[in-house]
């Protein structure tokens, strides 16, 4: 029995739009596996309460890192310290749960399609 062949060069993620500072930027839905990996772990630390000070500024310094990376992937010239002055803690945190819920529903969708497990 022939295998089915899941093409996954055949995804195209579409991109989500977020304003801030009054520009749109579109925002890639998907993004490399390391960045996704690095995006789950700042929220499972960012949501633990036992943690000492320190590392929870560390963790806030690594998630806005993490979205000025993506912010440049697109916007060359956006750089961590323009999002660090436009972008509050608050956005921060609803921006990097957006990006992990844009990512999974993307794979959601994905496997909806090709009716893959």
């Amino acid at each position: 029995m022939a295998s089915k062949i899941v093409d996954l060069d055949a995804i195209v993620p579409d991109t989500f739009d977020v304003k801030l500072g009054g520009d749109t930027y579109s925002l890639p839905k998907s993004v490399p596996l390391e960045t996704a990996i690095k995006m789950m772990k700042i929220i499972d630390r960012s949501g633990e309460t036992e943690e000492g000070v320190g590392t929870k500024v560390e963790t806030m310094e690594e998630m806005f890192n993490l979205l000025g990376q993506i912010f440049q992937a697109k916007y060359p010239d956006f750089t961590s310290e323009k999002l660090r002055s436009l972008l509050t803690l608050q956005q921060g945190t609803v921006l990097m749960g957006a990006m992990v819920k844009e990512v999974f529903e993307l794979k959601a969708d994905e496997e909806g399609k090709e009716g893959n497990p």
